[in-house]
């Protein structure tokens, strides 16, 4: 929510809004997102949800399960308390140095969730789709071939 504001009063959210109608924007956003996850999950209300025991933490620690999500199950250990404030402070140095640094600030798009030059590997990358376009239009076995390879 702080940083909605700091965007906003650096003049970087292009509708003019006030505070308090951006962080209800914000948490209607948040609260439709839970409804849409908990609906697919085949959660009806929040009732049922709650103490239902229906996930199981995967690379987290025992540590972190026993305080934060007690009676969970765990199988698979994985980071600490330690190491998630590690994470949390490098995500923050990333998002705000504390170097003087001549770029914008933010955080770098990793292509994580959409292909980006340089990125993490897709399978539906820019070349591939030119393959499989041309493939269909053309009934080119070359470029199927390619399509089918990468």
């Amino acid at each position: 929510m702080e940083c909605i504001l700091k965007m906003n009063r650096e003049g970087l959210i292009r509708k003019k809004l006030s505070a308090e109608q951006l962080i209800e924007n914000y948490k209607h956003s948040c609260d439709g997102g839970i409804l849409k996850v908990m609906s697919k999950m085949g959660i009806s209300t929040l009732q049922s949800y709650k103490g239902a025991q229906i996930f199981e933490a995967l690379g987290i620690d025992d540590s972190v399960v026993d305080r934060c999500f007690t009676g969970t199950a765990t199988r698979i250990k994985g980071l600490t308390f330690e190491l998630i404030a590690q994470d949390a402070f490098a995500l923050h140095e990333k998002g705000f140095p504390t170097r003087n640094i001549l770029e914008i600030p933010g955080l770098a798009e990793t292509g994580e969730y959409h292909w980006r030059d340089g990125g993490e590997p897709h399978v539906n990358d820019p070349t591939s789709i030119a393959n499989i376009q041309d493939a269909v239009r053309t009934k080119n076995d070359k470029s199927y071939e390619a399509y089918s390879m990468s």
